[in-house]
């Protein structure tokens, strides 16, 4: 008591990225903190007294997690209260932790353009500061999203609540807010309804909602009926689970996005001339015996990530994710006249590991950074040595020097940029250009390249879906075109 001081009834929980070796089992790739690693969470009482830990890996829900540690905390404390950030609430997660009696407090980035909602209306008088800000919710409130909505029963009287939010949908349909009244015709009502106008317009109109999107809704309401069903009293769901019956809506297939021989031909050509985007193009700068460039440039870097790209078919997560010590031979010369460059134990999707080899301009243009540009960046890194770094003139820069994914975004955009100004063709322009096109091109060319080889192609690309790999074998538009010019 004299050390902690009187125990509360609140706790604030949230998490702790921590670097991990890949042999751990539990490690991943954190898209939010640019490392391999995983999760710690915390839930502490607000005398800075740690009641509960957790081990999670880094794609795994903080909303599972916060829910877990407040029931299962193994304290005489009782919940009443779990503040958390915006990746600890969702929808689900206020109509979960309302149904096991205690309250979910987040702090919303970015709240100002967050619209909020009265549990009742007629309650302006209780929050005068948040008025305009507040929109009363009713059941004539028939146009609030219903993507919005969290159903969950209450504890004494089994009804859907209107708030945290309300329920409207339902409620509206049926005409009361009994839950056992809930049958699959109101949630096929309720998924048609998001497909046709489950999102808002930028006039506020009501627009389409993606399929995939319709589906992770459906996903999370039939997550919430199967815990109401193992924990509700016996007979209050006498029909069953009702999200049981009602099928996910089918997804459309997906496109193909490989480059034209052409385009590949000319984004080639600008990364060629890469060094004179980055030179300084000042008056002061002209005349200099050596062109200056830009604080942070690394040219032969970024040439390097964009052959690695089309040479290869990685992933920007397995390309950040490189380290040196993959690379054989990771000697500059030998690199240069290695015919069977590869790269080793490269980790992709579902904990798969395969080797991919390096083409002619992959393995020069990585020979090329290696012997020019990483040494001064690597001897500002510490820890694990990674194959591209980071400039150590960024103060923001990781310790370990990995590049973030949203890096490799920038600097794949940036070069679609360049090739599009540089462009008068408007049929060679490549709009928004991003890695996974980059991954699409390559498949698509050593489909060509081996004959379809389909062992060959889950080998190189880690894929094994056929879906995935009937795509990648799609030719672009250009040569589906010559296809049937003559037929």
């Amino acid at each position: 008591m004299a050390l902690w001081g009187e125990g509360t009834t609140t706790v604030a929980s949230d998490s702790t990225h921590v670097r991990a070796y890949d042999q751990n089992i539990f490690t991943e790739w954190h898209s939010r903190y640019g490392g391999r690693g995983i999760l710690i969470y915390w839930h502490i009482e607000r005398g800075s007294m740690v009641v509960h830990s957790q081990t999670l890996r880094a794609s795994a829900s903080e909303v599972h997690a916060m829910i877990e540690g407040a029931v299962r905390h193994g304290t005489t404390m009782k919940v009443e209260g779990n503040y958390v950030d915006s990746h600890g609430q969702t929808e689900i997660g206020f109509g979960v932790t309302r149904v096991l009696g205690f309250d979910l407090l987040p702090r919303i980035k970015q709240i100002k353009k967050v619209k909020l909602y009265r549990v009742e209306s007629g309650e302006g008088d209780l929050y005068p500061r948040l008025t305009p800000a507040m929109t009363p919710v009713g059941p004539d409130r028939a146009e609030l999203r219903p993507d919005d909505q969290v159903h969950h029963r209450d504890q004494a009287g089994h009804r859907l609540h209107r708030g945290d939010p309300a329920p409207v949908h339902c409620t509206g349909g049926l005409g009361h807010d009994r839950l056992s009244a809930v049958t699959p015709r109101e949630i096929i009502a309720w998924r048609d309804h998001l497909t046709t106008a489950g999102n808002r317009g930028r006039d506020n109109t009501p627009a389409p909602m993606a399929p995939a999107t319709v589906n992770n809704h459906l996903a999370h309401l039939s997550a919430l009926f199967t815990w109401i069903t193992a924990h509700a009293p016996e007979g209050l769901l006498r029909h069953g689970d009702p999200t049981k019956k009602v099928a996910p809506l089918p997804l459309p297939a997906p496109q193909p996005r490989a480059l034209a021989a052409a385009q590949v031909r000319t984004v080639k050509n600008v990364v060629d001339r890469i060094e004179t985007f980055h030179e300084l193009k000042g008056r002061r700068h002209r005349g200099a015996a050596t062109p200056r460039v830009h604080a942070h440039a690394l040219p032969l870097r970024d040439r390097a990530i964009i052959y690695l790209l089309f040479g290869t078919g990685l992933r920007r997560a397995e390309l950040v994710g490189l380290n040196l010590d993959q690379l054989e031979p990771a000697n500059p010369e030998r690199l240069r006249q290695a015919k069977k460059a590869r790269l080793i134990g490269v980790r992709g999707k579902g904990r798969t590991s395969r080797t991919v080899f390096l083409g002619r301009d992959a393995r020069q243009a990585l020979a090329d950074y290696l012997d020019q540009e990483r040494p001064g960046d690597a001897a500002a890194s510490t820890g694990p040595a990674a194959l591209l770094l980071s400039a150590a003139s960024i103060a923001a820069r990781q310790p370990d020097g990995h590049l973030s994914a949203r890096s490799i975004n920038t600097i794949v955009g940036e070069i679609g940029r360049l090739h599009d100004a540089q462009m008068p063709d408007p049929d060679r322009k490549l709009g928004t250009l991003r890695p996974h096109d980059a991954r699409h091109t390559f498949a698509y060319g050593l489909s060509q390249a081996s004959g379809h080889n389909r062992a060959e192609l889950e080998r190189r690309l880690g894929h094994a879906n056929d879906r995935y790999l009937r795509l990648y074998t799609n030719p672009p538009d250009d040569i589906a075109a010559d296809y049937v010019e003559d037929l």
